[in-house]
């Protein structure tokens, strides 16, 4: 009995709907993430420290983006990029 892909994506977008769902402060919540996140990579580095630059390097390009753009518009544009792949699917079905 493996635990199979299917498993791990469930128990992964449990975690995230919850955490969503966590009736706390924001800047709790940003506590609680960037320690997970630290924990993380720091037992990665001690399995595989290769694998932190090809994980940090994108991760540093991701929240640049998102913090130049700031976090409200940030969220406008992927809604827009959301409604504009909604569109195009709706296209391609007719």
């Amino acid at each position: 009995m493996g635990y199979g892909k299917g498993k791990i994506e469930y128990s992964i977008k449990r975690v995230i709907v919850g955490f969503k769902q966590w009736d706390a402060p924001l800047w709790i919540k940003n506590s609680v993430a960037v320690g997970a996140l630290i924990i993380g990579l720091y037992l990665l580095y001690m399995l595989f420290p290769i694998l932190i630059i090809l994980i940090i390097i994108p991760a540093l390009y991701i929240y640049s983006t998102f913090y130049h753009e700031g976090s409200e518009i940030y969220q406008l544009n992927k809604l827009r990029e959301e409604v504009s792949d909604l569109k195009n699917e709706l296209r391609k079905n007719k």
